[in-house]
């Protein structure tokens, strides 16, 4: 896991090929992750997740909720 600020995160992406990215805004490079989480846009109520290029919005998401997408990734990259 690392933690990268906004400006620099396009750089991190390209050189360490995440699984998935967590974010307040997603850019193209964090688009090209297979899953990736914006969470609460301009401090919105909705997230918009992504997982192999089927994006969905969800209110109010939770932990629990986040976590499963995350053993999702962990799921996509064993299949790598």
């Amino acid at each position: 896991m690392l933690d990268v600020e906004s400006e620099s995160a396009g750089g991190y992406l390209l050189t360490f090929h995440p699984e998935m990215v967590v974010c307040s805004t997603a850019t193209e490079a964090v688009r090209a992750a297979p899953v990736w989480v914006e969470l609460h846009p301009e401090h919105g109520p909705v997230s918009v997740v992504s997982v192999s290029g089927r994006r969905q919005e969800i209110e109010n998401i939770e932990l629990p909720k986040l976590l499963e997408f995350v053993d999702q990734a962990d799921e996509i990259a064993q299949r790598s």
